[in-house]
C-alpha cells in the first residue's frame, strides 16, 4: 500500500491533524471538551484507547521514514491551506471541488490535483479537455462507475487514473 488516504482538520489553535471530523474524533477517542480541541487535547487522546493520534507533522515523520508513499487528502477544497504545512507537495495528491481550487494546486506544486467526479459531470468535460488541463486523477464514487464507464475507460486510455471511493 503506497497511497494512503487522511482527512485533514485543523485544531482549535491552527495545527492540522489527521481525523475524519471532530464529533467522531470526539466519540472514537473519549473527549470530554469542546471541539474543535487545542493541539495538546488531540495529542493527549488514544483513538479507541490504544492508537496514537497523528499531528501533521507526525505524518510528514512517517512519510519521510517511507519515500515511496503518496497522501491522498479530500476534506480541504483551499490547496494552500495543506500545502503550506505539508512540506511534502509532491507527494500529495488532493480531492478538489472546484476548478479555482485545481488550477491553484496546480500552481503551489501539488503532485496531483484530482478534480472530484461532480465537478467533471457539472462541466461536461471531455477526456481531451481533462488531459489538456494535466489531470491526472479523478475522484469518483463507487455508484458512478458503471454509468460513466465509457468515460473512465477513454480517460484510462489517455493515462488518467480514476480513485474510487464508497
Amino acid at each position: 500500500i503506497r497511497l494512503i488516504e487522511l482527512d485533514f482538520i485543523e485544531t482549535s489553535d491552527g495545527h492540522l491533524v489527521a481525523a475524519h471530523d471532530w464529533r467522531m474524533w470526539k466519540k472514537i477517542s473519549g473527549f470530554s471538551g469542546s471541539i474543535p480541541p487545542t493541539m495538546k487535547e488531540f495529542k493527549s487522546r488514544k483513538i479507541l484507547e490504544k492508537y496514537t493520534a497523528l499531528s501533521l507533522s507526525d505524518v510528514e515523520d512517517w512519510f519521510r521514514r517511507h519515500p515511496d508513499a503518496i497522501v491522498v487528502t479530500d476534506k480541504v477544497n483551499d490547496p494552500r491551506a495543506v500545502a503550506d504545512k505539508f512540506r511534502m507537495k509532491d507527494r500529495l495528491i488532493m480531492e478538489l471541488f472546484s476548478w479555482d481550487a485545481i488550477e491553484s494546486a496546480r500552481l503551489l506544486g501539488i503532485k496531483s490535483a484530482m478534480p472530484s467526479w461532480q465537478l467533471i459531470e457539472s462541466s461536461n468535460m471531455d477526456v481531451e479537455e481533462l488531459r489538456e488541463m494535466g489531470i491526472k486523477h479523478v475522484a469518483i464514487t463507487r455508484g458512478k462507475i458503471i454509468p460513466n464507464f465509457d468515460f473512465i475507460k477513454d480517460a484510462k486510455a489517455a493515462g488518467i487514473k480514476f480513485y474510487a471511493f464508497n
